[in-house]
């Protein structure tokens, strides 16, 4: 089978697709991403059960999340 070829999953090609679900979940990360950090840069205080959340939670967090949303992004291209 040539290389060019196109697979079919039900009648929407393959390549065509792109991995829909891959780049909704990598704007998803990114955004939480970008709140986290936000919640940083603003210091904003956030409690949960009278606990503090501490800031360093939020930057681990956007570190984390956006190398999710990263790793989505390459492999709906194709580089991961």
């Amino acid at each position: 089978m040539p290389a060019d070829a196109v697979e079919q999953l039900g009648r929407v090609p393959v390549n065509k697709m792109k991995k829909p679900a891959s780049l909704v979940s990598a704007i998803v990360f990114w955004w939480i991403a970008l709140a986290q950090l936000l919640r940083v840069l603003f210091r904003v205080e956030v409690k949960a059960g009278g606990v503090d959340i501490p800031l360093w939670l939020s930057v681990l967090a956007a570190i984390v999340l956006a190398a999710l949303g990263t790793w989505l992004w390459r492999e709906r291209q194709g580089q991961g």
